[in-house]
């Protein structure tokens, strides 16, 4: 049995990860909206922000690029300095485009491997950082 799934800011931050760490979950399609910061399937980038040093680092991509995902972020989501947005080095470094930066380095990873992508990048007009609204919008993609 496969499941759709939605998480918003800190559930997208642990749905996503629970994509690249379990690849065998039963997901059917995946909404990760907004997360504070990402984990770059990349086993060169260290974990938290990427796969190295994991054991997801030696898991075949195919298993989660080839999934139905969507990663979605507010227009108007642009408080760089927003209480619950994480402030490290790694994180900061992504700065305001860390959904569109963490999807593109995923399509460039599989694309590099020759991998099916299944992802998609979509961003949502006249939205904040609003689970409720970003949810709306999720809703219609599942």
């Amino acid at each position: 049995m496969r499941y759709d799934v939605f998480g918003h800011s800190a559930g997208a931050q642990m749905i996503h990860r629970y994509l690249l760490f379990q690849p065998e979950c039963h997901f059917n399609r995946l909404v990760s909206s907004a997360a504070g910061r990402y984990c770059v399937p990349d086993p060169s980038i260290e974990f938290p922000y990427g796969l190295g040093v994991s054991s997801a680092a030696t898991e075949p991509p195919n298993n989660y690029f080839g999934r139905e995902v969507y990663v979605i972020c507010g227009a108007n989501d642009t408080d760089l300095n927003a209480p619950s947005l994480r402030h490290t080095p790694g994180a900061d470094a992504l700065g305001l485009q860390r959904a569109r930066y963490f999807f593109t380095e995923s399509s460039s990873i599989a694309s590099d491997g020759g991998y099916l992508f299944n992802w998609e990048y979509r961003t949502v007009p006249n939205v904040g950082h609003n689970g409720e609204e970003m949810a709306a919008y999720a809703a219609n993609l599942l």
